[in-house]
């Protein structure tokens, strides 16, 4: 079929204009958005407001706002309150010994309440600490300790006799509370018999101990040790022997550090817990005595010693052996110095002790012969006075 020429063609449609398409499509987008709007849910309604609640602890009250739903816990919190559960007390001193079971409650508008219940209503919470008690106490027949003795003993000491009374005591703490005699003690006091107390210091030895040892068992006669820690760490056997024949030990501090009265209260306790561990760790026994090297006395001194039951033992008639004078020299000095309850420093350590050991059977002799007697320098022998 043959084609129409140009001039018969029809025409054709122009296309329709853009904003003829677009304005449908933005109609239709505004109904619909306009009707989501419409079908959209409505707003919760607002939360209810705080409520007040009142918290008293103690004297002091005070007022914080939280909102219902919220716990005692809560309410504690925010006011900053926490209650104190009840402790144990001693019966003397009050000292904190631990808790007693006695926790803490709440009360809710005056009814019994937890930490976990809820709040929905203005309220008035309070708080009380659990009850403080104090210790239960029991009554002790115990021995009275011995009055009467020096803060250093220069001289031997009778030791006077032991009292006995019955005490009432807190059953954990032992703090007395009261004290009735049961039979009245004896002070002790200073010896006015013709007695006399030999000290050795700066052992043990491992040549003068043995040496003056024998020569105490030879003659009968008992004395007392004032024995350096770390001596006795390095010969514990000793020690040993010592206590075994039947003389005392006294600590002369762990390294003989003199001037121990005015070193830090740390150094002091070091050196005489040290000296007297060592003794125990040596021998199985604490050490009655403690013998200052050099002669150091002050407050601390005496303080620290008697935290560990020991007596400070000084002495009265000092040859200065440690010097090495000659034996005859010693002697004399020793003997020219006799005193009823005199106490004798020699030394069985520290040095060249030849003329001591020389010296020490002369002393004894010579001291019998004038009518002395050996004693221990707390001594509960008639010969005492």
């Amino acid at each position: 079929m043959a084609s129409l020429s140009p001039a018969l063609r029809p025409p054709r449609r122009p296309p329709a204009p853009i904003h003829r398409i677009v304005r449908p499509i933005v109609v239709i987008g505004l109904v619909a958005v306009l009707g989501a709007c419409s079908t959209k849910a409505k707003p919760p309604p607002p939360p209810p407001p705080p409520i007040e609640i009142q918290v008293v602890h103690g004297d002091q009250t005070r007022s914080v706002r939280v909102r219902t739903g919220r716990t005692v816990g809560d309410a504690l919190d925010k006011a900053g309150v926490q209650g104190t559960a009840g402790v144990e007390r001693s019966a003397v001193d009050q000292v904190e010994l631990g808790p007693n079971g006695n926790e803490v409650t709440y009360l809710l508008d005056e009814e019994p309440a937890s930490l976990a219940e809820v709040l929905d209503h203005p309220a008035t919470l309070e708080v009380i600490d659990g009850e403080d008690t104090t210790e239960a106490t029991e009554v002790v027949r115990r021995e009275q300790a011995i009055t009467g003795l020096p803060d250093a003993l220069q001289y031997v000491q009778a030791a006077g006799r032991v009292g006995v009374e019955d005490a009432t005591v807190g059953v954990t703490s032992g703090e007395t509370v009261s004290a009735v005699p049961v039979t009245p003690g004896v002070p002790a006091h200073r010896a006015t018999g013709k007695v006399l107390a030999l000290t050795f210091d700066d052992g043990p030895h491992p040549t003068y101990t043995p040496e003056v040892l024998d020569i105490l068992k030879a003659k009968g006669v008992p004395a007392t040790f004032c024995t350096i820690g770390a001596q006795v760490e390095e010969h514990p056997e000793l020690a040993q022997r010592i206590v075994d024949e039947g003389h005392q030990l006294c600590n002369h501090t762990l390294d003989h550090v003199e001037g121990l009265e005015d070193e830090p209260r740390d150094t002091v306790e070091e050196q005489i817990e040290g000296g007297r561990q060592a003794i125990i760790d040596a021998t199985g026994e604490a050490p009655a005595f403690y013998r200052p090297p050099g002669g150091s006395l002050g407050p601390i001194i005496y303080d620290v010693a008697g935290e560990q039951d020991e007596h400070v033992l000084y002495w009265s008639i000092d040859p200065r052996d440690w010097k090495r004078p000659p034996a005859d020299e010693i002697v004399a000095t020793v003997i020219d110095a006799l005193g009823p309850g005199g106490i004798i420093l020699l030394h069985d350590g520290g040095g060249n002790r030849d003329a001591t050991i020389e010296a020490l059977p002369k002393i004894i002799d010579l001291a019998r012969a004038k009518g002395y007697t050996f004693v221990a320098p707390i001594s509960g022998r008639p010969q005492v006075g």
